[in-house]
Formats: C-alpha cells, sequence, structure tokens
C-alpha cells in the first residue's frame, strides 16, 4: 500500500505540477459585490464556469481567484440566455470580473463585466475568498 501511494504521489507531481506551475501566468479574479440586490438576490448564487469547467458560485460578499495561462478564456454563468464573457489575459496580468444579478422574466439574469483595477482592488481586499 505505501508503495502504491508513494508511486501515485510522484506521478501526481510529476504530471500535475508542471501544469500548475505553468498556469500561474495570469488570474482572474471573479467577485460579486456586496451592494444592495433586492430582498431575494442575495439568496441566488449562479454556478460560474471557466472554459467550461465549473469553478465555483457567484456569492455575495466573496471572490473566486483563478489561476491562468495567457490568451483568450471564457466565464459563464447560467441564466435565460446564454452569458458567455470573453476574457484577454496577458503574462502576469490580473482581470476583474465582476458578477451582478438583475430581475429576469423567468428567472434572475447574470451580467458579467469586467471591472477597474483600481475599483477592484480597494472591494476584493474586504472580500473573504470562496471555500472550494
Amino acid at each position: 500500500m505505501r508503495r502504491l501511494t508513494a508511486a501515485l504521489g510522484f506521478a501526481f507531481l510529476w504530471v500535475v505540477q508542471p501544469c500548475i506551475l505553468l498556469a500561474e501566468d495570469g488570474q482572474i479574479i471573479l467577485y460579486r459585490g456586496k451592494g444592495y440586490e433586492g430582498l431575494v438576490n442575495p439568496l441566488i448564487r449562479p454556478q460560474a464556469w471557466l472554459d467550461g469547467m465549473s469553478v465555483g458560485k457567484c456569492i455575495k460578499g466573496e471572490k473566486i481567484t483563478l489561476p491562468v495561462a495567457p490568451g483568450v478564456h471564457v466565464l459563464s454563468t447560467t441564466s435565460e440566455s446564454p452569458n458567455d464573457f470573453e476574457v484577454v489575459i496577458g503574462e502576469g496580468e490580473t482581470v476583474c470580473v465582476r458578477c451582478t444579478i438583475s430581475v429576469g422574466i423567468i428567472a434572475p439574469n447574470f451580467t458579467l463585466s469586467r471591472d477597474d483595477p483600481e475599483k477592484c482592488a480597494a472591494v476584493i481586499k474586504k472580500m473573504r475568498p470562496q471555500k472550494g
């Protein structure tokens, strides 16, 4: 059993670790502000995806930091209609994306928008990271 565990640990470090190191060239910070959104909206927590993979939920007052390789990435959330937001990341760049909610006809609409880096830095400093 110990040999198997050691072999799997080595395989993980050999295969996955290089990917992790390459992915830290830039980052996307996805967050949802603490402002007033109506009575029901704080209870709504849309699922967020990055390039088709689930990365968490847009929870009021929380942020998700996503390390990404430079290039074009697609953020999306659940909504009445498709809500894809394309983000271009440069090497070492940090991009802030804000998730907002508005009332829809049948269900809420979730909007993703790029935020000013200086404004974002002040807002997210007070936020807690989302627990994975």
